[in-house]
């Protein structure tokens, strides 16, 4: 049996977008930010005045009830409120702002899976109130983007929000970086184009809204990594450039995961098996795939899927999940992570991480029944992002009964790493304890010394806590973990 640990990154780990009412204001007028987000709940506010250093000033957490949790609290100065109405958006005041604040620097940063994403960095101007109406009306645009890490051959659209002016110009940085197109909004809300027909780049454009253009690009490529797009408005005769979105574009198409989305005559919503971690295991005539909330049977020869069984997670353990700060998706979804086989490939044990509430199940290897079910500690991670192996082996173990070995965290907070064998009964008919390292020593597991299990000279595996400054492992011949 060949073991394999696959991981892609979140399409929806996407850095957060931030914009801003305006960012070319008048004196003491105040101004509002929002921060939109694809996941994630905790929303960091960076921000740099005078004499100051960019620095964290605010934490703003969503809660699942609409409201805010705020560090610190009360409200850090700069800002007059906050609203978390919204599970993917959250909108902050600053107080009236002066002259003294032309310059300063906002920025939101989101944590999505112990990862930050930074938003593109906000810079003030604020004219005296004296200033004219027309002049305060000439705001930079604001461009954002359905997402800026697609596949390859998907399309990407682009948005660009002003406040003035009608003709929008699509400034293009890629390998020959060019200004490629100018869109106008007619009066009857269709667009006229300079060239016409549309640079090839594009696909179509709508110009239906007097604030708003959106414009839908071709299909993408490698080569479209690093792409810098701007727009930029023409009002009261200057220009002004939006924020850049910068692509990056990732090839699946060589990876060894099958992007499926029917199975033996029933089809999926295709987001169970393109976006998350996929965990893999080969055996004789079949190949395992563990996906989120489901388990696949492929056929080796061509890859097609033959069976699959739903694992799905109940409402009020999801519920519970979010109220950790999780996110629905995925975060708070039953992920397959350990698929074993038992000796005489009768039966399937498998672990997922059930929404931060890692489950075990037993089932026939046609996937009809379950035999059993129970916490899965210590076997899966709570957490997707987290990997795990196992072994199977009837061989070499106390009794001479047949044994499972499992390696994981066993904890939310992934404090505890743990090599772990759960109790089995040998062929003497003995009951054999379940055992594993053991956290508190740090013998047993640490950075510098992890040990999986050991041959003892009577050919018994035993996890022991003696070690050296290596790595030591020993595998039955025909496993492998990578």
């Amino acid at each position: 049996m060949l073991i394999i640990l696959s991981t892609i990154n979140y399409t929806a780990a996407q850095p957060p977008v931030l914009t801003a009412n305006s960012t070319n204001i008048r004196a003491n007028e105040a101004l509002k930010l929002t921060c939109t987000f694809t996941s994630g709940s905790l929303v960091q506010w960076k921000y740099q005045g005078r004499n100051d250093v960019f620095k964290i000033i605010q934490s703003v957490y969503a809660h699942p009830n609409g409201t805010c949790l705020f560090n610190p609290d009360p409200i850090a100065s700069p800002f007059e409120q906050c609203e978390c109405s919204s599970s993917t958006q959250t909108t902050c005041t600053l107080k009236k702002q002066t002259s003294n604040n032309t310059g300063d620097l906002l920025q939101c940063i989101v944590t999505v899976n112990g990862v930050e994403h930074d938003s593109i960095v906000l810079t003030l101007q604020v004219a005296e109130e004296t200033t004219t109406a027309a002049h305060v009306a000439a705001q930079a645009p604001v461009l954002t983007a359905n997402s800026t890490n697609i596949r390859v051959n998907e399309a990407l659209e682009l948005t660009c929000t002003f406040t003035s002016g009608t003709l929008i110009q699509w400034k293009y940085q890629g390998r020959n970086g060019t200004l490629i197109q100018s869109v106008a909004t007619k009066p009857d809300g269709t667009c006229l184009f300079d060239p016409d027909p549309i640079a090839s780049s594009f696909k179509q454009c709508e110009c239906s809204l007097s604030t708003k253009t959106t414009c839908t690009l071709k299909e993408q490529t490698l080569s479209n990594t690093g792409d810098t797009w701007k727009c930029i408005v023409t009002a009261n005769g200057e220009e002004h450039d939006s924020n850049p979105v910068i692509l990056q574009v990732a090839d699946l198409s060589g990876s060894h995961l099958v992007h499926f989305t029917c199975c033996n005559g029933s089809c999926h919503d295709k987001t169970n098996f393109v976006n998350y971690n996929r965990y893999l295991v080969v055996a004789p005539d079949v190949l395992y795939v563990g996906a989120m909330n489901y388990l696949y049977g492929l056929n080796k020869k061509d890859l097609t899927c033959t069976k699959y069984r739903a694992f799905p997670t109940d409402e009020a353990t999801k519920k519970r999940c979010r109220l950790q700060g999780k996110t629905d998706v995925p975060d708070c979804q039953n992920h397959i992570r350990v698929i074993t086989e038992n000796n005489n490939r009768s039966q399937l044990f498998v672990c997922g991480t059930g929404a931060y509430f890692p489950t075990k199940y037993t089932l026939n290897t046609n996937f009809t029944d379950v035999v059993s079910s129970g916490r899965g500690n210590g076997i899966c991670s709570f957490d997707p992002n987290d990997n795990a192996t196992s072994l199977f082996t009837n061989t070499g173990n106390l009794g001479n009964g047949a044994a499972m070995y499992f390696g994981t965290y066993s904890d939310f907070l992934k404090n505890n790493p743990v090599f772990f064998r759960p109790t089995f009964v040998g062929t003497d008919g003995i009951e054999y304890n379940d055992k594993s390292t053991n956290q508190n020593d740090s013998k047993w597991l640490n950075r510098m010394c992890t040990m999986l299990w050991l041959k003892n000279a009577s050919s018994r595996y035993e996890l022991r806590g003696q070690c050296d400054l290596y790595i030591t492992a020993l595998l039955e011949e025909n496993y492998s973990s990578y």
